[in-house]
C-alpha cells in the first residue's frame, strides 16, 4: 500500500512523495488504528522535509 503525500507551503506544492506501508502489518488493525498509523507516517515524513532557520534582528539581543 502506498500513500501519496504533498508538502504545501503558502498554498504552493513544494514536494511530493509516496510512503510505502506494509499491508500485512495493517491487516489486523481497525480502520481508526490504520488512520493513526498513516497520520504518524505522514508527520514523520513532513518533519524530515522541513527545516526552519532564523536569525535575531534588531537592537534587543537576548545575550
Amino acid at each position: 500500500m502506498a500513500i501519496r503525500v504533498r508538502l504545501i507551503i503558502d498554498g504552493k506544492p513544494v514536494k511530493e512523495d509516496e510512503i510505502e506501508l506494509n499491508e500485512d502489518k495493517l491487516e489486523p488493525l481497525a480502520e481508526e488504528e490504520i488512520r493513526q498509523v498513516i497520520e504518524i507516517k505522514v508527520q514523520e515524513w513532513a518533519r524530515r522535509c522541513i527545516e526552519a532557520e532564523w536569525e535575531w534582528k534588531g537592537k534587543t539581543n537576548p545575550e
